[in-house]
């Protein structure tokens, strides 16, 4: 929302999207004493915000014109969600003049989003539909109240699964945490929070008993005494006397030879590793036929960035095209051991819903191909797997992993 009040003040329009973060507050009407507690401390906190100012060469209408000339492809959040506006509504032609009223009626969106989350009839869950939010949250300060992190960010898996069919969808988050993922990744952060984020954690040490953390404490006046005969009293001089001290005689100095230093090895932790490696590992020591991948977690276990999605899109489209497929198959051999498919290739097209690129794979490649697995670092086996999308899967695409050597 703040950025939408930059870009509105940049057209002159700061009204389109104007806030007083105050008053908004104040709207909200939490259900859990956490969220009042929440509340009543980010209402200091959005009430200390600085307002906005714009340089003068980013308000020029040369620099208006380029911005947006520049929104159809711009990878920055309030060009994004503009475009993601306008898919879902008929929006007129972007101009200088059509910005403000867009910024404004896509605040008001978001606006209502906010105030829904804040009085708690949100509805979102886990937010499956966004895998980026699982890997902001669980490289987040948010999960230090656990002990141990894996069972911390199973746990977090599991309530995204199990609130999926509860769950309403607000589109624009997957714009907005998309983002802030890519950024994060860019910058190579590895705390991700905002501005209110200091807020949330205050509720460890409300559960400490420390509240009203912000109240300042009055101090107290002396009080002065009417009473004309409480006048202080002249003190007597103080004599100060002279103390000898015995003489003091330095202490030779021990020779004290270096113990020789034991460095303790760190203990380097194993590398994470994905469902689909879990799953294989499970097949091999235990010899069985077929294992599947557990879909839910392999979905969190490599998550695309913006720009990957961006950059593969096109190619993953047209290199799971029938024509191509077959000209791969008759002359690479594509799926056999000598051309696996790259298990990212597969995975991104599951992530993204191309259905009929998967079903394009079976028809031409068949049910059963290999795959190499370039999502866990140092794996050379390769994998013979069956994806499968019918009524014994509910519809959902399953990977199977099967014994190779048959």
């Amino acid at each position: 929302l703040q950025r939408y009040q930059y870009t509105a003040a940049q057209f002159s329009s700061p009204a389109s999207c104007a806030i007083d973060w105050k008053k908004f507050v104040r709207t909200c009407q939490p259900k859990t004493n956490e969220m009042k507690t929440f509340l009543k401390n980010s209402a200091r906190l959005v009430g200390d915000s600085n307002p906005i100012s714009i340089p003068s060469d980013q308000s020029k209408p040369s620099t208006l014109r380029a911005w947006v000339a520049s929104i159809k492809d711009s990878d920055e959040l309030v060009p994004m969600r503009l475009r993601q506006y306008c898919s879902h509504n008929k929006c007129e032609m972007f101009s200088n003049k059509t910005i403000p009223k867009l910024l404004g009626q896509a605040c008001t969106q978001d606006q209502k989003l906010m105030r829904e989350i804040c009085s708690e009839k949100d509805h979102l869950y886990g937010i499956s539909y966004v895998p980026e939010l699982y890997a902001l949250v669980v490289r987040s300060n948010a999960l230090k109240v656990f002990e141990n992190e894996d069972i911390a960010a199973s746990c977090l898996q599991r309530f995204i699964l199990s609130g999926k069919r509860f769950e309403n969808p607000s589109m624009q988050l997957r714009i907005i945490y998309s983002y802030f993922f890519s950024e994060n990744k860019k910058s190579k952060k590895f705390v991700e929070r905002g501005r209110l984020f200091p807020m949330g954690a205050l509720r460890e040490f409300n559960k400490k008993g420390l509240t009203n953390i912000f109240k300042a404490k009055k101090d107290k006046k002396p009080e002065v005494s009417k009473n004309a005969a409480d006048k202080p009293t002249k003190l007597e001089p103080i004599e100060f006397k002279r103390i000898k001290l015995k003489k003091f005689e330095k202490k030779k100095k021990r020779v004290v030879r270096d113990a020789p230093r034991v460095t303790s090895k760190k203990k380097e932790k194993p590398p994470k590793r994905s469902s689909f490696y879990k799953a294989s590992s499970f097949r091999l020591d235990y010899g069985l036929v077929d294992v599947d991948v557990d879909m839910g977690k392999f979905k969190f276990d490599f998550v695309f960035t913006m720009e990957q999605k961006k950059k593969y899109a096109p190619m993953v489209k047209k290199m799971s095209s029938i024509s191509i497929l077959r000209k791969m198959k008759q002359e690479d051999k594509m799926g056999s051991r000598k051309a696996p498919l790259p298990l990212k290739f597969l995975k991104f097209m599951i992530d993204e819903e191309l259905h009929q690129n998967l079903f394009n794979i079976n028809q031409v490649i068949g049910n059963t191909f290999f795959v190499k697995n370039d999502i866990d670092e140092g794996v050379e086996r390769l994998e013979l797997v069956e994806i499968r999308n019918d009524v014994t899967t509910q519809y959902q695409w399953q990977i199977i992993i099967l014994e190779s050597e048959r």
